[in-house]
């Protein structure tokens, strides 16, 4: 036997064990087809978005997401997708498993408002860690890790809202090398990544993080500044803004930004209404009015 199979070899007996580690301190959650679309998002949800206060923009239409202040990658492929402001007040961990189906209901319907309303504007810090509940998440999590930085998030979007498509083939490690390869990875690089026995331990080390450290027992489970409030399950938007709204600085938090504006827009509206009122109706303007619609 080869040193190269010997190697792929130990890998994968590390990668059931993994596996075996979760399943054992995890709950799974039911493996039920969710509404996923069919094809990744072709929006890049940090399109538009506006530099943070103090730090000047250089992104332009030829720059890659990475390069925007609001995507960080921290190192390498052994360090967690990050996006936010380091500088935001409240961190949020996010413990997904790729081939969870109500995980992949928060990242089609509920993280892109959550970006759009506390990530854009630097109040809100999100790192992304994988606790693989089966083979084909453990697959997914080691094929994202290994994709090219500014990769990384559109290729963990393909992987949630493409779900129903590839965690259930028998193949599981077939198609995902074949959406590897649409997404720049070669298969070179692909080999090393899951012969990679680093990145392995870093997979084990984050779930019994996850287990210890914070007591996750299910997926998604959401870890608000280092445990100062958790949520687990099916979270709608509504229940992440109260949670984060919570944890905001006094004056930073949106329902006070949001009073304002709406304080500001009933006044300027109250003056132009005052300013143009209009004269009210005689008692003869009615009758005429009246006399004008019997005869037509």
């Amino acid at each position: 036997m080869s040193k190269n199979t010997s190697i792929v070899v130990a890998v994968a007996i590390i990668a059931s064990l993994i596996v075996a580690f979760i399943a054992l301190n995890m709950k799974s959650e039911p493996q039920t087809d969710v509404t996923v679309e069919s094809e990744a998002s072709t929006e890049n949800p940090f399109d538009n978005a506006q530099p943070i206060d103090g730090e000047e923009s250089t992104e332009t239409s030829e720059t890659s997401s990475t390069d925007h202040p609001l995507m960080q990658f921290e190192g390498s492929s052994l360090d967690p997708l990050v996006i936010g402001s380091p500088d935001a007040p409240v961190s949020i961990i996010e413990y997904s498993s790729f081939s969870c189906p109500h995980c992949a209901n928060f990242h089609i319907h509920v993280l892109p408002e959550i970006i759009e309303t506390y990530v854009k504007t630097g109040k809100v810090r999100i790192l992304f860690r994988e606790l693989p509940l089966n083979k084909p998440a453990f697959e997914a999590s080691i094929v994202e890790r290994c994709m090219p930085a500014d990769k990384r998030y559109e290729f963990m979007d393909l992987l949630f809202r493409t779900l129903n498509d590839w965690a259930t083939q028998e193949d599981v490690e077939g198609t995902l090398a074949q959406y590897a390869t649409l997404y720049g990875l070669s298969e070179e690089r692909l080999a090393e990544c899951r012969a990679d026995e680093a990145m392995v331990a870093e997979l084990l080390k984050g779930a019994k993080e996850a287990s210890e450290v914070w007591g996750v027992t299910s997926t998604p489970t959401f870890i608000f500044n280092e445990g100062a409030q958790s949520l687990s399950g099916t979270v709608p938007f509504l229940q992440f803004s109260k949670e984060i709204e919570a944890l905001l600085p006094e004056g930073m938090d949106t329902t006070s930004e949001e009073m304002e504006t709406e304080a500001s827009e009933e006044a300027a509206a109250s003056e132009e209404t005052s300013d143009e009122s209009t004269p009210e109706m005689t008692e003869e303007d009615v009758s005429e009015e009246a006399e004008e619609e019997i005869q037509e």
